[in-house]
């Protein structure tokens, strides 16, 4: 084995550990030291750890070692084609070149990757000290989103089944505020939330204006010239199979999205659900104490109102509209084939026309009508929208609707 040959056996063992050699420039493996090294050339070795001294080290060594000699393969030391046989040129300069460029492409993915776990990181954070409160969680992942995947917009929508609803824009201001103004939507199906809202993971579109949806769908036209939107990217948020939302950042230039900032944006969803997921679990776990709560204070009035009704009903129709976010309610009892008012709270205007209307029967269509029939739950999303109320309409005067 050559001088040359022993220096790059000594090198071999502790260059494996940390870089693979591509484009066949190395046919030996670490466990094969003493193997022929037909080829080498210092463009085709890609760090895969932060040796850099090593890197350096083994480019030094090439270039100290190879100069006008002839190689065997047809790359010289730089990623230059030479004839097989022909003397290669000095060029120590060139090498050192390249691994300086090696190494502050090393040191930028690094700083990159430390920018990516911090704002993870700082994410986490403000989860952990807003619970359940995901409107600053929301904001967060948005404004880091968009500085991290170098973008001029970005937007985080929740999704109730039926439309999208805006919890975060960022952006200028002319878009932020028109966002906003916008409300709850239903995307066309060929629109980017319309695919996220069919199934599709994710939608990465390198030129808007290029796509039919921004010829055919008015809306994304005009979202387009509003924000200047070229290339976007836009994730599902999904829990199991669940869409609960959408998350995505525009640029106002046509450069595509790097698969770096595709995963970093997928990460940031995952980080909106589990979010989301928390404050779920609070709301529900704050929900049942205050349930129980209040069964524990409505059986306390039974106990101490013996034979008495009147408090009893006040205290459980009290509890209904406090738990049920109600402006109104009443509490009646069925006798006779009529209802006789026992409770009523709300509106002052309201409580007095109920307490001093007089017993009446379950009118066709109402939804006292239904109880009587059987029903236990009766729900109306609108009482104004029913037939059955349109007629007389004084109770809805005072802006009942549910």
């Amino acid at each position: 084995m050559t001088a040359k040959g022993h220096q790059l056996a000594f090198l071999r063992p502790r260059l494996s550990a940390r870089y693979r050699f591509s484009q066949g420039t190395f046919t030996g493996t670490s466990n094969e030291r003493d193997a022929p090294i037909p080829a080498i050339r210092g463009s085709a070795i890609e760090p895969t750890g932060s040796a850099l001294a090593v890197i350096r080290a083994a480019l030094i060594v090439l270039a100290d070692n190879n100069v006008g000699e002839p190689w065997d393969s047809g790359y010289d030391r730089v990623g230059r084609a030479v004839e097989r046989g022909s003397q290669v040129s000095p060029a120590p300069n060139s090498t050192l070149e390249a691994s300086e460029q090696i190494i502050a492409d090393l040191r930028r993915e690094r700083d990159e990757a430390l920018a990516r776990e911090a704002a993870l990181a700082e994410v986490l954070q403000v989860i952990n000290s807003s619970p359940g409160d995901l409107a600053p969680v929301f904001d967060a992942i948005v404004e880091k989103a968009m500085r991290l995947c170098e973008a001029n917009h970005g937007y985080l929508f929740t999704y109730d089944g039926d439309c999208f609803h805006a919890a975060a824009i960022r952006g200028e201001p002319r878009f932020v505020e028109w966002q906003w103004q916008l409300g709850p939507f239903q995307p066309a199906a060929n629109a980017p939330l319309g695919r996220i809202r069919r199934g599709e993971p994710l939608v990465h579109i390198v030129d808007l204006r290029e796509e039919d949806v921004f010829r055919t769908v008015p809306e994304i036209r005009q979202m387009a010239e509003m924000s200047g939107g070229r290339s976007i990217l836009a994730v599902a948020l999904r829990r199991d199979e669940a869409l609960l939302g959408a998350m995505g950042v525009y640029r106002q230039e046509v450069r595509p999205f790097t698969d770096k900032q595709i995963a970093l944006l997928q990460n940031f969803a995952a980080q909106a659900v589990i979010a989301m997921e928390n404050a779920r679990l609070l709301t529900e776990t704050r929900e049942a104490l205050e349930q129980q709560t209040a069964t524990a204070e409505v059986l306390g009035v039974i106990n101490s109102s013996p034979g008495d009704l009147a408090p009893v009903f006040d205290a459980i129709l009290g509890k209904a509209l406090s738990l049920c976010e109600a402006a109104h309610g009443h509490l009646t009892v069925y006798q006779d084939g009529h209802f006789h008012c026992a409770a009523a709270q709300g509106d002052p205007r309201f409580v007095g026309w109920f307490r001093r209307r007089p017993p009446y029967g379950p009118g066709p269509g109402t939804t006292m009508e239904k109880i009587v029939q059987g029903a236990s739950v009766v729900q109306v999303a609108d009482a104004t929208d029913t037939e059955a109320y349109r007629p007389s309409g004084s109770n809805l005067t005072l802006g009942t609707r549910v």
